[in-house]
């Protein structure tokens, strides 16, 4: 039940988002806000180094909170643009924390965090699910090849080459339980602050 809320949930926001971006009204003030976020820096950006943190991940007695914490602190400080699968392995050494994640294919996505890719495959998949009302932490991200399955996404993730394309990760996106969201891509760094803080200058 939680994952098919999650999935509707997240099927209606994209919708609405979508809406939004592809009104005219609402095109040049989205480009203005896109260029102005971009100036901040990762909510995560720290020095703590991958084996610390991949202590924490792998700790199934520390609260859940701080072990998605400890995912999207590796994401943000160490998992590098461009990677394949055998160096996101370095990153992410022990895949265990994937075995019961689900990853959803997306054929088509138009959102805030997809500004600047074109091509490859969308995936999506919820950090450590629970079947309660814990709050989301999600990843969205992008690899280079247009023909890939949720499966080869999963292997990816698993430091194992899907396909024989061995495709790159082209963009990542973390959304945060606050409904904050950092893009990564070659473009660089890309906060959409959370929404109790949209509309505020720095």
């Amino acid at each position: 039940m939680r994952l098919a809320s999650m999935r509707l949930r997240f099927g209606l926001r994209t919708f609405l988002l979508g809406v939004t971006i592809v009104s005219v009204g609402a095109g040049w003030s989205a480009l203005r806000f896109r260029d102005r976020v971009r100036a901040h820096t990762p909510s995560l950006n720290s020095n703590t180094p991958a084996k610390q943190l991949t202590r924490i991940l792998m700790d199934d007695s520390a609260p859940r909170e701080d072990r998605c914490r400890a995912i999207f602190e590796l994401f943000t400080n160490h998992v590098r643009i461009g990677s394949r699968a055998s160096e996101f392995a370095r990153v992410f050494p022990d895949s265990r924390w994937l075995d019961n994640t689900e990853i959803d294919r997306f054929q088509i996505i138009i959102s805030p965090w997809a500004m600047q890719s074109a091509g490859g495959t969308t995936f999506s998949f919820e950090v450590l699910a629970e079947d309660d009302d814990s709050p989301y932490w999600i990843i969205h991200f992008i690899l280079s090849d247009d023909f890939l399955t949720s499966a080869d996404a999963k292997a990816f993730l698993q430091g194992r080459q899907p396909g024989m394309n061995n495709p790159q990760l082209v963009e990542f996106c973390l959304c945060f339980p606050d409904g904050r969201e950092e893009t990564f891509g070659t473009y660089g760094v890309c906060v959409f602050p959370a929404p109790r803080d949209r509309g505020r200058e720095d």
